[in-house]
């Protein structure tokens, strides 16, 4: 796992949270929801810089329970254990405000994403039909138990 830096967003964060965003997938999120992000108590959003540069993000919405809303690495930057280092910064907030588990959905065809969270304990609970689009894809939906 290579060192890199991880900290909470910033408002003046959403054009490179939306940037990465693009990059990473083909329903991006705008600039605008990236930019309340941090006024919403229920958010817990964390970008990862490598070698002082933004490459990833992820964040958990966290209510009773938390849900893993997103999760990303620019593809040049996978591979290094990045994407583990924000799921465990979102696994460890999670625990830091007593949440009993945390859910997330994936798409069915992200195997290398699907074997990550096996690593960190999620198990699968079912299939949301059609969940994804562009392309029409379900998604797995898993939880972790904290």
């Amino acid at each position: 796992m290579v060192d890199a830096l991880i900290r909470p967003i910033r408002q003046e964060d959403d054009e490179i949270l939306y940037k990465i965003e693009s990059e990473c997938f083909s329903m991006a999120w705008s600039k605008a929801q990236f930019s309340i992000l941090p006024s919403l108590d229920y958010a817990h959003f964390f970008m990862i810089e490598y070698k002082g540069q933004a490459v990833g993000f992820a964040g958990i919405y966290v209510l009773d329970v938390a849900e893993l809303v997103n999760i990303a690495v620019l593809p040049k930057f996978r591979k290094l254990g990045l994407g583990s280092q924000l799921l465990q910064t979102c696994i460890n907030k999670a625990k830091e405000l007593n949440v009993s588990s945390i859910y997330l959905e994936v798409r069915q065809s992200n195997l290398s994403a699907i074997s990550c969270y096996q690593k960190f304990g999620f198990k699968s609970l079912g299939i949301r039909k059609k969940y994804y689009s562009s392309p029409l894809e379900d998604a797995n939906i898993m939880v972790k138990e904290i």
